[in-house]
């Protein structure tokens, strides 16, 4: 398996641009493993998580005074190799339940956003390398008509989306659980 989804740290944000969680990944104690074995390991910069195969993940819960129906979430990220194509982060609702926002990683080195599975938006290719690190920030605002997915890498902007469905069914308005995947 490729060595993918290896964060150095992880900021997850919610208005008005008030930090949730800024982790170093020095351990995993504000995360919940849901499959596979995560470990602590160098990153970027300091320590970051290894996430070894495509169903190694684990989860933040975002306190309940703290959710919101935008959210911000920022990392390094290094993989291998770019052989394979999927989800390496969502953002969901529901108690973690409903899968709203994906960001996907593909073969050929593009970024693309989906709601639950249906695509939204794919950036050019070649915006990701492998073994080569790169700081994908991405802002969601969760809405079933004026949503939008902002995504940059390195700082440049290679998605932006707005006035969209980006709620995929659920009760809930807001989110509530990141989820990192290998």
């Amino acid at each position: 398996m490729p060595n993918a989804g290896i964060m150095a740290s992880a900021v997850v944000s919610a208005p008005p641009c008030t930090d949730v969680l800024a982790e170093s990944f020095d351990n995993l104690s504000n995360w919940t493993t849901t499959a596979g074995t995560p470990d602590i390991r160098q990153g970027y910069t300091g320590t970051g998580v290894g996430l070894l195969g495509s169903f190694t993940t684990i989860d933040f819960t975002i306190p309940t005074l703290q959710q919101s129906d935008t959210i911000t979430v920022g990392f390094h990220w290094k993989s291998s190799t770019m052989t394979s194509s999927g989800p390496i982060l969502m953002l969901r609702s529901d108690s973690g339940a409903t899968d709203h926002t994906r960001l996907n990683v593909i073969s050929d080195g593009s970024i693309a956003t989906t709601i639950g599975t249906s695509g939204i938006a794919t950036s050019a290719a070649g915006v990701l390398a492998p073994n080569t690190w790169a700081y994908i920030e991405i802002q969601a605002k969760l809405h079933d008509t004026a949503g939008y997915h902002k995504v940059r890498v390195n700082g440049h902007t290679i998605i932006d989306i707005s006035n969209t469905d980006t709620k995929n069914s659920g009760t809930k308005t807001v989110y509530d659980t990141v989820r990192l995947i290998g």
